[in-house]
């Protein structure tokens, strides 16, 4: 990490940027978009987002886990709001991108604030994932929400030390 000076009231004054680990997939691989911090946290196949037990989660209980990525990504304690908005979510798709953008915004801000050089002004959009759990259905749309809580436990689990 580079270091940044500033100039204070006496002088330069050398701003050390705030540690954190690099992310288990920094290529971003399938996925390699500059700034997309979501890919650079699912380091596994794309179809298969199980290393954290997140595909029987989410098949068990799909309102609970939308609920509780709802409020992960909003910094939020009550999951039960979010949990029943998803039950009655008609639109669940939009729901389903609504996460990832979150989840992107999370992640990108956690390093930018830790002066992470790879994080630009704006957190990646993911504008993809709407047509892919369309065409897919309903298979599509629990493959998209286990990989969801993946990156989350990911992220959890790689910056513990620093959240």
């Amino acid at each position: 990490m580079v270091n940044a000076a500033r100039q204070g009231s006496g002088g330069v004054v050398t701003v050390q940027p705030q540690q954190l680990r690099k992310p288990p997939n920094p290529s971003g691989a399938p996925h390699p978009e500059v700034g997309n911090f979501f890919w650079q946290y699912y380091a596994q196949p794309e179809c298969c987002p199980c290393d954290h037990n997140c595909c029987p989660k989410v098949l068990l209980c799909h309102p609970c886990m939308q609920g509780e990525m709802q409020a992960w990504a909003r910094g939020e304690d009550d999951c039960c709001t979010h949990t029943m908005v998803w039950a009655l979510c008609l639109g669940l798709i939009a729901c389903l991108l609504e996460d990832r953008k979150l989840i992107e915004r999370k992640t990108h801000e956690f390093h930018k604030t830790k002066g992470d050089p790879r994080a630009g002004s704006d957190a990646f959009h993911h504008e993809g994932v709407c047509c892919v759990a369309a065409l897919l259905g309903p298979t599509g749309q629990w493959i998209t929400h286990a990989q969801n809580h993946e990156a989350i436990q990911a992220f959890r689990e790689t910056q513990a030390a620093f959240l």
